[in-house]
């Protein structure tokens, strides 16, 4: 079977998909972030480019993985456009989310979502079924005037 991040399609796309998914490793190994921009979602919605995008993030966990045995992820929303978000985008969140918890259990230490606009929270109440009562209690939501929202119990909330 063909490594999907050799797809031409994909080739092509990779300098660009670098510059929004990303990691900083640094001399304390608990301090290495995985960096996500919100203009991933572009890619996200190409369904050719999809499988690529998938299998070039679960590379770069274990790229990440054997620096550190644990990391954080800092997804900024400062560009985020809820025209971005379809059926696409939320499948490959979705198997995101399962590769994260199946094949990286234990090894996210906080994910920080900062930015975020209001629509953006009602997508976040869909996404957070989806994730284990562990990995809830690990995001933590920032709105764009830098206020804390609530956490672990997010959609439970009225906010």
């Amino acid at each position: 079977m063909q490594d999907p991040t050799q797809d031409n399609a994909f080739i092509v796309a990779k300098p660009v998909i670098q510059k929004y998914f990303y990691y900083v490793l640094t001399d304390n190994p608990k301090k290495s972030t995985i960096i996500i921009n919100a203009e991933i979602l572009k890619f996200m919605n190409i369904k050719e480019l999809q499988p690529g995008l998938i299998q070039y993030i679960d590379n770069l966990i274990s790229d990440v993985l054997k620096h550190t045995p644990t990391f954080f992820i800092h997804i900024d929303l400062t560009t985020f456009k809820n025209k971005l978000v379809s059926r696409n985008v939320i499948k490959v969140i979705k198997i995101l989310i399962k590769l994260f918890q199946d094949k990286y259990p234990d090894t996210l230490i906080q994910c920080t979502i900062s930015n975020t606009p209001r629509v953006f929270r009602y997508l976040f109440k869909i996404i957070y079924y989806f994730l284990d009562s562990v990995t809830r209690k690990k995001i933590v939501l920032i709105s764009k005037d830098n206020k804390l929202l609530k956490t672990g119990n997010f959609a439970d909330s009225q906010e």
